[in-house]
């Protein structure tokens, strides 16, 4: 697993749009913190971004690993096997971490891994990740007696699906009206050959398999019904429609999982940290403090 520098001396890159950086040695490591964080980046997220969060993990878990994972808008256009591809060096350093079994090596005990997810892109490439890890024969079975302490922040996300919000979405990234034009025209002429396919074929649509991976137990096979889940959404989102991030935690919280939301009132899109800080990482200690408190109580049963 090859690795050079980013902008930021503390991460390596280990692959296309993968980054680590390793778990301070000096830290002292508390026995109820996550040892492992999986950051999944909004859709072409900038590296300086991102690292405004990796580097408030860095403060409240300095003895963690991070794994950030960018979502350029070339993951939308991409097969399935090529999104997985990309993500098989985050699944290598799961396994050098002990945190996904091996032919040659079991789990570590008790594993204790945190997963934040930014945005649709975020999600989607989480998705692809527990879809690589099942085709790998990693499944929720061989963590079931791992005693895993885990959880899952769902930041912005999931929703807004739609013709208009793909013109949207995509409109940040080309502000050019030399570029946005002629994008523009070839997703007005894509679009309706999704609906067809959708239709004819039975596929599903992306962010309806994303919907139906996170009202699932194991979208990444460490997590179960009982794993603590944190939906950051905001009602000025212009991106993800507030009512439709709602009524997918309502329907999460019918099937039965473990789940809390924090609704912000005038956060923009992917911005709820920056509005409020103190609300949100308390929220996200919240989070993972109840974590740690399932699996106490699983222990105690």
């Amino acid at each position: 697993m090859s690795s050079t520098p980013t902008d930021r001396a503390e991460f390596v890159s280990i692959g296309q749009d993968v980054f680590l950086r390793r778990a301070d040695a000096k830290a002292p490591n508390a026995e109820t913190d996550p040892e492992v964080i999986l950051v999944f980046g909004w859709m072409g997220a900038k590296l300086a971004h991102i690292h405004k969060y990796t580097k408030k993990y860095e403060e409240l878990y300095p003895a963690a690993t991070q794994i950030l994972i960018r979502s350029e808008p070339s993951f939308f256009f991409s097969f399935p096997g090529t999104r997985r591809a990309k993500l098989r060096p985050v699944v290598e350093a799961l396994q050098a971490l002990g945190y996904v079994s091996t032919p040659q090596s079991k789990l570590i005990s008790q594993p204790r891994i945190l997963v934040h997810s930014f945005s649709n892109g975020g999600g989607l490439q989480m998705l692809s990740l527990g879809q690589l890890l099942h085709s790998q024969g990693i499944t929720p079975e061989i963590y079931r007696d791992a005693r895993t302490i885990s959880a899952l922040i769902v930041d912005s996300s999931p929703g807004g699906e739609g013709f208009r919000n793909a013109i949207r979405v995509f409109a940040q990234f080309f502000p050019s009206l030399l570029i946005r034009i002629p994008l523009t025209a070839i997703l007005t002429i894509l679009y309706p050959f999704r609906i067809i396919r959708t239709r004819i074929f039975g596929t599903v649509p992306l962010f309806t398999r994303l919907k139906n991976g996170l009202a699932a137990p194991s979208i990444l096979p460490w997590f179960d019904q009982s794993t603590p889940r944190l939906y950051i959404y905001s009602r000025q989102d212009e991106m993800v429609p507030f009512d439709e991030v709602r009524e997918h935690v309502a329907h999460v919280r019918e099937a039965g999982l473990n789940v809390r939301e924090e609704a912000f009132e005038n956060s923009p899109h992917v911005a709820h940290a920056r509005t409020d800080p103190p609300r949100y990482w308390n929220a996200v200690q919240e989070l993972w403090s109840s974590a740690v408190a399932v699996m106490t109580g699983v222990l105690k049963n």
